[in-house]
């Protein structure tokens, strides 16, 4: 995933393999890079240990000063199935808020993430949820958030017809 400020510096997301010893862990990780492509401070770890196991999937929205926004899929602690999660970061890769769950439905698998972002920094995140029909059926979710990371509303379902739906 990228994302590209006004300047043209960029910040690049993707998903970090190592072998841990016993086995292949997988986190989710970012590098910045100005606009000829020279490296802006080191690869750093999106990702806590809030949320165990491996972390799939990034996505990444940037606003035009450059504050920005990643999300993903990881493995729901305790349970089975996946969730969304996400992390906001200022221009210069400071956290802006810890990593936090973006669904609040927690049966079933909710992953795909998508994520927009206005110039304020809010964000809005859109994923695939299998709630609809009693679990039988995907949809579209969406989640709005303050740029602060603080959540605006309730999640609430983006398609308005019957099927399945995947991947906004």
């Amino acid at each position: 995933a990228v994302g590209i400020d006004s300047l043209g510096n960029c910040v690049c997301a993707y998903e970090l393999v190592e072998w841990d010893g016993q086995a292949y862990t997988t986190d989710i990780v970012f590098q910045r890079f100005t606009s000829s492509g020279v490296l802006l401070g080191p690869e750093t770890v999106v990702n806590n240990t809030n949320f165990v196991g491996n972390q799939l999937t990034p996505a990444l929205a940037m606003n035009t000063s450059g504050s920005f926004v990643i999300t993903w899929d990881g493995p729901v602690p305790g349970g089975n199935g996946v969730e969304v999660l996400c992390r906001g970061f200022s221009a210069n890769g400071v956290a802006l808020f810890l990593e936090t769950r973006v669904n609040t439905y927690l049966t079933n698998n909710q992953f795909a993430a998508s994520v927009g972002m206005d110039n304020s920094g809010n964000f809005t995140v859109t994923w695939t949820s299998l709630q609809d029909n009693g679990g039988t059926l995907y949809a579209i979710y969406a989640q709005r958030y303050q740029a602060a990371g603080t959540k605006l509303g309730a999640e609430f379902k983006v398609n308005t017809t019957g099927g399945n739906h995947y991947f906004p």
